[in-house]
């Protein structure tokens, strides 16, 4: 561990020295991820750490490129933009509030839902995958202008599925499961430049983002073959509605009565007292909070009365953001996509 902290501290040092040559922002990410991997190591050191069973999004990241790269630069150059490059990466990794478990040589394997389970977890994990990509362009530009070598890019593939974190000789390092496999499938079987996600996490993120089918692929302990998609980038917010269930299977909504009437009966009073009302439903996630509302859009749809809709969602990635909510309002309503 404090062989650990010292690579830390010594990796924020470099990057202070080289604030002028990098620029801030560049400098302020790195060694923001940085300080929070200092954080978290101090907890590990005054925590015992167990084995727990999880469902979680894996999210791995691997280096195009470099290779090709090495052979062009002294260990000490490569270093340098290998380095740089997976900072900045792995930056982003905790801007979507999930936790970077292990560097590779020039890959990433991070998780989200580890510490905290979220509603959206694997929408976080895509958003982040996708700003990895985008960022791997940039990348990529870099190295093209200041060392003249082409074809340097990130490729990234995510899964969502049960995992054992903790525990064994790399403590809350530590991840074990088929999951894995599969998560580390989707990332080696990615075109350089794009994102692969499972159909697991696809069902999870459906109707959010532009999405295009592959073929099957065969993944190491699994006999059947594994469905997956090509992440293109996030829909415009006004269609981006979570689906669940069976893909073109109609079903009704059942032990919900009592709370869609509940709302039906809030509408219908505005009707007659023209005053505002609030309604608020609370629920554990999974419980069927979407699913009510999505009951009762179609039944405010099939209405006499005229009425225009605004819907915004608030998400742990909004917390911090001034006007997150009424942004979100606006953004659903003129179809203003994320970019």
């Amino acid at each position: 561990m404090s062989d650990q902290r010292q690579q830390l501290e010594a990796a924020i040092s470099a990057l202070e020295a080289q604030r002028t040559v990098l620029g801030d922002a560049v400098v302020d990410a790195s060694v923001g991820a940085l300080r929070a991997q200092l954080a978290a190591l101090a907890e590990a050191n005054s925590t015992d750490f167990v084995q727990t069973l999880k469902q979680v999004t894996i999210l791995f990241l691997d280096v195009v490129g470099s290779t090709a790269l090495s052979q062009h630069l002294d260990p000490e150059a490569i270093s340098e933009v290998m380095d740089g490059a997976l900072y900045r990466l792995a930056a982003l990794v905790e801007k979507h509030r999930g936790k970077v478990l292990k560097y590779a040589g020039d890959s990433i394997l991070a998780v989200f839902g580890a510490d905290e389970a979220r509603e959206d977890d694997a929408e976080r994990a895509v958003a982040c995958g996708l700003a990895q990509i985008a960022l791997g362009k940039v990348l990529g530009a870099e190295v093209q202008a200041g060392l003249g070598h082409s074809g340097f890019d990130v490729r990234v593939g995510i899964h969502t599925g049960d995992v054992l974190l903790g525990g064994g000789v790399d403590l809350e390092g530590a991840i074990r499961g088929i999951a894995v496999n599969v998560a580390a499938r989707m990332e080696q079987t990615a075109p350089a430049g794009r994102l692969r996600v499972s159909q697991e996490t696809y069902a999870l993120v459906r109707g959010l983002f532009e999405v295009e089918a592959q073929a099957p692929l065969m993944v190491k302990g699994i006999d059947e073959p594994t469905q997956s998609y090509l992440v293109a980038g996030a829909k415009p917010r006004s269609f981006r509605v979570v689906t669940r269930g069976i893909e073109g299977v109609a079903t009704r909504m059942i032990g919900r009565d009592a709370e869609l009437e509940a709302l039906q009966e809030a509408f219908k009073r505005l009707f007659i007292d023209r005053n505002l009302a609030a309604v608020t439903v609370v629920a554990d996630a999974g419980i069927g909070k979407s699913r009510l509302l999505h009951e009762f859009a179609a039944w405010t749809d099939a209405r006499p009365e005229r009425v225009i809709s605004f819907r915004g969602r608030a998400t742990p990635q909004t917390q911090g953001q001034p006007f997150g909510l009424l942004r979100e309002l606006i953004a659903w309503r003129f179809q203003i996509a994320d970019d």
